[in-house]
C-alpha cells in the first residue's frame, strides 16, 4: 500500500477524530477483524460480532478505527485512534475511490465463465517483460480479496490485471467500481453458478455488470465475437468495442488453428495483416484466451508482433489441462482446477485431439457450482451425452455426487461395462492403476477444491516425480 497520512484520509471520508492523533501514517487497511494487526486502519463495516473485535483490539497497538457507532468502543477508546463518520459503509467507499484515483495506470478487468485465470496470467506475463504488474493470485477472485489487491497497487506499479468472478449478482459491479478498469474483457458466458444465480438470464445480466462505471467514450471492452450469450448484452453505447474470435468480422481473428508441439499454432488476422502465432497449452479455448490477451495489451501500445513473441514462452497454469508423465508410461492430464459444463467439453475435445489411438480414460467428479434442480440435472444429462460421443474407453465416476454422469451416459448408449463407479480416492487410484499402460491417457476432470482432501492423492500417486 502507498503510505498515506491519516489527516488526508479523515478529510476524504468526512470523519471526525474522537481520540488519538491524526498526524500519523497509514500503511495498511482492513475491513475484517481477521486481517487486523498492529498499525492498521480498520473500517468497522462488519458489526455483528463486536465482542470478538474488542477482544482482538485489546491485544493490538496503534490501531485506527473508523466507525459510525463509536459508543461500542467506549471501554477501549484510550487504546485507539477513533474516527467517527456518519456511515462507515459510505466512508469506506470514499476511501477506496480516493485510493484508486491516486494511480494513473492501465488496469485490466477480466471476466468470463471459463478462461479468466489463464487470460489474466497471459496478460500479466505479456506486460511483465517491461512493467511492474500487480495481478490477482491464481483464481482467488472473491470479494474478500479485492481490497488487498487494490492496496497492492503502489507508486512502483505500472499496470494491474484483475480477475473478476461472478458468484452472486453485484459481484462484478463491486469490482468494477473498486478498480475502475479502462480495458475490460468478457471471455464467454456459459452455464455456471446456478446454485447462487438461479437462471441463465440472471447470470447473463450479472456478467453485464462489466459495464458498471464504464466510460463509454474512452474505456475499451473486448468480447468474444463467437459467444452467443455475450451477444445478448446491450453493448450499443460502447464506442470502443473490440472483438476476438473466428468469425470473419472479428477485429482479432484466428485462422488455421492447429495442435502442434505442446500447444496451439494459429494465424492471427488483424486489419488485413497476417501474423503467425503460437501459444503453449492445448485446446481451441486456449486460442480464444490468447486472442483476448493479445488484444488487451495492444490497447496500451504493445505491438501484435511483440505480444505474439512474448506469448510463445508463456508457461501454462498448473491443473489446467496439465500433461504429466504417469505410472507405467501412461499420460495423466490434470484438469482439476474447475469442473463446469464448458470446461468439461473443452477438456474432452483436447483428449480426443491428442489421444492418437491411445486408450482414453475419463475420471470425473460433480459440478460444484451447478444446482441439483431440473435445470442443473439437465446439464448433467447434456454433458453425459458429450462424454458418450467422445468415445472414451472407460468412464470412472469419482464420487457419488457425480453418479448421474455414468447413469445418463448409459442412457445415451454407452456400454455399461465401460462405466465404473467409485466412492473414494483410494478406489479411484486402484481402478485407474489397473487400467493404465504406456498406451493410455487419463483425464482427471473434477474440481479439486470441492472434493475431499484425499483426492489430492490421486494425482500424487499416478504422476511420476521426475
Amino acid at each position: 500500500m502507498k503510505p498515506l497520512m491519516l489527516v488526508d484520509i479523515v478529510g476524504t471520508i468526512d470523519g471526525m477524530v474522537l481520540t488519538g492523533a491524526e498526524n500519523q501514517k497509514v500503511t495498511d487497511v482492513a475491513v475484517s477483524r481477521k486481517q487486523m494487526r498492529n498499525n492498521i486502519l480498520y473500517f468497522h463495516v462488519r458489526q455483528s460480532k463486536d465482542r470478538f473485535l474488542l477482544r482482538r483490539l485489546q491485544r493490538l497497538q496503534q490501531v485506527v478505527v473508523v466507525t459510525d457507532k463509536p459508543e461500542r468502543f467506549e471501554r477501549i477508546k484510550h487504546k485507539l485512534t477513533l474516527i467517527q463518520v456518519r456511515s462507515v459503509g459510505v466512508a469506506f467507499k470514499k476511501f477506496v475511490h480516493y485510493y484508486r484515483l491516486l494511480f494513473h495506470i492501465p488496469i485490466f478487468g477480466i471476466t468470463g465463465t471459463n478462461g479468466k485465470s489463464t487470460t489474466k496470467e497471459m496478460i500479466t506475463y505479456l506486460l511483465s517483460k517491461d512493467r511492474n504488474v500487480v495481478s490477482t493470485y491464481k483464481s482467488r477472485n472473491g470479494l474478500k480479496q479485492s481490497l488487498r489487491y487494490l492496496l497492492n497497487i503502489g507508486d512502483e506499479t505500472d499496470a494491474a490485471v484483475i480477475e473478476m468472478g461472478v458468484k452472486y449478482p453485484g459481484n462484478l459491479a463491486y469490482n468494477c467500481q473498486l478498480f475502475k478498469p479502462q480495458v475490460r474483457v468478457i471471455l464467454n458466458i456459459e452455464v455456471n453458478h446456478t446454485r447462487d444465480i438461479k437462471t441463465m438470464d440472471n447470470y447473463i445480466r450479472a456478467k453485464g455488470e462489466i459495464l458498471e462505471g464504464f466510460d463509454y467514450q474512452n474505456h475499451k471492452l473486448i468480447i468474444n465475437a463467437d459467444d452467443e450469450n455475450t451477444q445478448k448484452l446491450n453493448l450499443t453505447r460502447v464506442k470502443n468495442l473490440i472483438t476476438v474470435g473466428k468469425k470473419s468480422d472479428a477485429d482479432y481473428r484466428a485462422e488455421e488453428i492447429r495442435y502442434v508441439g505442446n500447444g496451439m499454432s494459429f494465424t492471427l488476422m488483424h486489419k488485413g495483416n497476417r501474423h503467425a502465432a503460437y501459444v503453449p497449452g492445448y485446446g481451441e479455448h486456449t486460442v480464444y484466451n490468447a486472442l483476448a490477451a493479445i488484444a488487451s495489451v495492444c490497447q496500451i501500445g504493445i505491438s501484435i508482433e511483440e505480444a505474439i513473441k512474448r506469448l510463445a514462452s508463456f508457461r501454462h497454469i498448473e491443473k489446467h489441462l496439465e500433461f504429466c508423465k504417469g505410472l507405467k508410461g501412461s499420460t495423466i492430464i490434470d484438469d482439476t482446477w474447475n469442473c463446469t459444463p464448458s470446461a468439461i467439453r473443452a477438456a474432452l475435445e483436447v483428449l480426443k485431439e491428442v489421444s492418437n489411438g491411445r486408450k482414453k480414460v475419463l475420471v470425473i467428479g460433480h459440478m460444484p457450482a451447478i444446482a441439483r434442480d431440473p435445470f442443473g440435472m439437465d446439464q448433467y444429462k447434456k454433458i453425459a451425452k458429450i462424454i458418450f460421443k467422445a468415445n472414451v474407453d472407460r468412464l470412472i465416476v469419482a464420487e457419488t455426487r457425480a453418479r448421474e454422469f455414468g447413469e445418463k451416459a448409459i442412457e445415451h448408449g454407452m456400454d455399461p461395462r465401460k462405466v465404473i463407479y467409485c466412492t473414494s480416492a483410494s478406489e479411484v487410484f486402484e481402478v485407474v492403476n489397473r487400467l493404465i499402460d504406456q498406451k493410455t491417457m487419463v483425464l482427471l476432470k473434477y474440481s479439486l477444491k470441492y472434493m475431499p482432501p484425499s483426492y489430492k492423492s490421486v494425482r500424487g500417486n499416478l504422476v511420476l516425480n521426475l
